[in-house]
């Protein structure tokens, strides 16, 4: 048989020429061999899919690591009269991925909402410029202390949660005026607070 060119890189089009419907049917059945030609299938675009969502490699292969434990555990419900089963796939890598980007922003607010640092350093970090962030996040954390609730919530939404000022405004029920003037106001307060 000719290998046949490589198709254009435009979604479902770039999927490998694998029959995704009959490993699932496989994998239904209990078969672990099945799951391991379809994460070795799959895997590569599956990844690319997790790393556009999250930004960032390690949560992507996470992602991807639940996305195989739900597959295994809900393959019996797959239905390929609803969906092909590489649009399933994709659904549940998605998913797995904005759960997994959830989470990391749910930390980043408590995080600034709490004062607590992360204890993990990176690895071959410069301890000066360590201190210095640290400072510099210490001093942030103090400015949005001191800004009014109302305030740090519309610039926590705005700046951390990286919500539009239509959707902080559906959120809080204020008008979009005073939603964005509170942001205004909120950042230059933090930047008087902070010197810059």
């Amino acid at each position: 048989m000719n290998p046949r060119p490589p198709p254009p890189s435009s979604g479902a089009a770039d999927v490998p020429d694998v029959d995704y419907d009959a490993l699932m049917a496989r994998i239904a059945g209990g078969d672990e061999r099945a799951l391991a030609e379809l994460t070795a299938a799959a895997r590569p675009k599956l990844l690319r899919i997790a790393i556009a969502v999250t930004h960032d490699a390690a949560d992507a292969e996470e992602a991807l690591n639940d996305a195989w434990r739900q597959v295994w555990k809900h393959a019996a419900s797959f239905d390929r009269s609803r969906a092909p089963a590489w649009g399933w796939l994709v659904a549940i890598v998605q998913r797995q991925a904005i759960d997994r980007l959830r989470r990391r922003d749910a930390r980043a607010r408590h995080e600034v909402a709490t004062g607590e640092m992360p204890e993990r350093a990176s690895e071959g970090a410069d301890p000066a410029r360590e201190i210095e962030a640290r400072q510099g996040l210490s001093a942030l954390r103090r400015a949005l202390r001191a800004l009014t609730t109302r305030r740090r919530t519309v610039v926590t939404m705005a700046v951390i949660e990286q919500r539009s000022h239509t959707e902080i405004a559906a959120a809080t029920g204020a008008p979009l005026g005073t939603v964005k003037a509170r942001i205004r106001r909120a950042l230059l307060a933090l930047r008087g607070m902070l010197g810059g």
